[in-house]
């Protein structure tokens, strides 16, 4: 398919250059990750409503989200804006997309993003960190620097919370310095952006140069154990997301001790076994209730829907109260009443 802009400048006699224009069409693990980089080095073009700049400082960067979108635009250097490297396209449907996404506002009013799929978000917090993020080493420990972000402090905070809950990480925002992350806390930000590295590295999502400094500083022998704690700590979260008891798999993931398990498991995730399984059984439960409440607006009688979905009356009737407030047989003459009227 050729786009209309491709057109009109075939007809003004200038072939365009190729920029995949779909590329954001259906969210994917790639697209994700470029996503995350252009929320801090894409500039909508202020005199053209079809133009498109991607800048940044990191020359890989730039390189790298080109390639993503087939594009063959120069790269051009600005020694003005402290050596920072760019291009430009036009492309209306491109723009279109990412202004949907939220890039169409400054960088202050940039959120971060609430439709990612939970496969794609280190993806994308990956890409952010690859275009923000700066990894130094104050004379020994670690520092994973990601300043104030044009002084956009609910997106930065944003991202913090996500940290927490699927990091670990420990730091709370500084609204006067953005976001700064000791050792512990980077390393922890290490092994989520980096997990499943060997497909990571397969794609070439990532910036060399950006992962280099996290091996170089950390202890590369302690970040290797790191990485296999992390498999088995998702491992773990397989296993409690069924609503199984760590003690039927204990040996399975490694561990001999309840406790050794347990502990680690907090270290890494920022909360208890108890309260991740708790949190994914709520889930699990919420899930069934809505299939339940369907069936039975379908008319299905009780029994069958047991059947259908592998259940007793002793464990559905206590968990619908739960989950809904009220009793199944409530529910059901609600459903009566209301087709009777």
């Amino acid at each position: 398919m050729i786009s209309e802009d491709l057109l009109i400048k075939m007809v003004k006699g200038r072939i365009a250059k190729y920029v995949n224009e779909h590329y954001f069409d259906i969210d994917s693990k790639r697209n994700s990750y470029v996503f995350g980089a252009l929320l801090s080095c894409y500039i909508p073009h202020a005199r053209h409503s079809n133009g498109i700049i991607i800048r940044s400082r990191k020359r890989d960067l730039v390189e790298l989200i080109r390639n993503e979108l087939g594009s063959q635009h120069a790269i051009t250097s600005d020694p003005r804006d402290k050596s920072s490297y760019w291009f430009q396209l036009m492309n209306q449907n491109l723009r279109s997309v990412l202004e949907k996404k939220g890039l169409g506002d400054g960088k202050k009013e940039r959120r971060f993003p609430r439709d990612i799929e939970k496969e794609n978000l280190y993806h994308f917090i990956r890409g952010f960190f690859d275009a923000k993020a700066n990894v130094v080493n104050r004379k020994g420990p670690t520092c994973l620097m990601m300043g104030r972000f044009n002084g956009n402090k609910q997106f930065l905070s944003e991202l913090n919370l996500i940290l927490k809950k699927h990091a670990g990480v420990k730091r709370k925002m500084d609204y006067c310095k953005g976001l700064t992350y000791g050792s512990a806390d980077s390393l922890k930000i290490y092994n989520l952006i980096y997990r499943d590295w060997k497909n990571i590295k397969e794609s070439g999502l990532y910036l060399s140069s950006q992962k280099d400094k996290f091996d170089n500083i950390h202890n590369v022998r302690h970040s290797k154990r790191s990485m296999l704690i992390m498999e088995k700590i998702e491992k773990i979260k397989e296993h409690l997301s069924k609503g199984e008891m760590v003690k039927d798999f204990l040996n399975e993931v490694g561990y001999k001790s309840l406790v050794g398990l347990t502990h680690i498991f907090q270290k890494y995730t920022g909360q208890t076994v108890r309260a991740f399984r708790k949190h994914c059984v709520a889930e699990s439960e919420i899930k069934i209730i809505e299939r339940v409440k369907e069936l039975l607006l379908q008319r299905k009688k009780t029994k069958e829907i047991l059947d259908e979905l592998g259940y007793s009356d002793h464990y559905l009737y206590p968990v619908f109260k739960r989950v809904t407030g009220q009793r199944l047989r409530d529910f059901k003459r609600e459903i009566k009443n209301n087709i009777a009227v």
